[in-house]
């Protein structure tokens, strides 16, 4: 089956392009743009949670400058703390808003009215909103999350699986019981963040020989997703993957503060190995 009119997109995190290295200064979000751009990114993911963010004319102009479009993610604790994201998404031409919602609750019902609520705040600023996979959101949960899915039919997701292996410190090989859960996550899913994680940390070097298992159970489900995500796309729906190797803490640092591996090149591999994949699929 073809999909000729699927298109795929690829961009790098604004969060993932922080430093935090003991003797490099920090990239402007200009630098970040330029960075981007160079190396064949479709566009940034701005992370709300990154300091000193410029103001969103000034973001708006850079996008431009370097022929980048921008996804939001945002960390709100109610539908109306959602409101400025999305004013600020509608200002930058946002092509959506992920959230990482900080509300904890304890029904599907609560969690179904909340995101209801979300996604059509969205609609009225014609900007989708998504919820991401997540620790400490409401999605923390691996089985909550399932339940989500079957109580809401809007609920979109943005599949960050490293959480969930993390979370639950997956078995390796993988059982079926939680691969079928990863695939419910899939099925939903309208975006995958890249990020390798083993079942204790979060974020692991990707050329080191003891975590190529990992490695590689992680492109599977990437293939999977999308493969999941064609079946269902509607003609001229676009596919996003969003490379978002963290900073420290989330990379791992020696006794000074130096990185194990280099996260600009390994996002490079992530982007090379999804572009293979695309074009084996379609």
């Amino acid at each position: 089956m073809q999909h000729k009119n699927h298109k795929l997109e690829i961009f790098q995190s604004t969060w993932a392009m922080e430093l935090r290295h003991p003797d490099k200064p920090e990239w402007s979000f200009q630098e970040k743009c330029e960075l981007a751009a160079q190396a064949g990114y479709d566009g940034l993911n701005i992370d709300l949670c990154v300091p000193d963010m410029p103001p969103n004319h000034e973001i708006k102009q850079y996008l431009t400058a370097a022929g980048l479009d921008c996804s939001i993610t945002a960390f709100p604790t109610s539908v109306e703390s959602l409101k400025p994201v999305l004013e600020m998404a509608s200002e930058l031409d946002a092509t959506s808003i992920i959230v990482n919602a900080r509300y904890f609750p304890f029904t599907p019902q609560e969690g179904t009215d909340y995101v209801e609520q979300s996604v059509e705040s969205g609609k009225q600023f014609q900007i989708p909103v998504y919820f991401e996979t997540h620790r400490l959101t409401l999605t923390n949960d691996l089985l909550y999350t399932v339940q989500l899915l079957e109580h809401s039919p809007s609920l979109k997701l943005v599949a960050d699986l490293s959480h969930y292996v993390v979370g639950r410190e997956f078995p390796m090989p993988v059982d079926n019981f939680h691969n079928d859960l990863i695939t419910s996550i899939l099925k939903r899913s309208v975006s995958i963040q890249g990020r390798v994680a083993t079942r204790e940390q979060i974020q692991v070097p990707i050329d080191f020989p003891q975590n190529q298992n990992w490695v590689e159970q992680f492109y599977v489900w990437w293939e999977n997703g999308i493969q999941l995500w064609l079946e269902q796309a509607d003609d001229g729906d676009t596919f996003n993957f969003t490379c978002e190797l963290g900073p420290p803490d989330y990379a791992i640092t020696d006794a000074k503060k130096y990185e194990l591996s280099d996260r600009w090149k390994e996002a490079l591999v992530f982007k090379e190995k999804i572009e293979s994949l695309w074009q084996k699929l379609t």
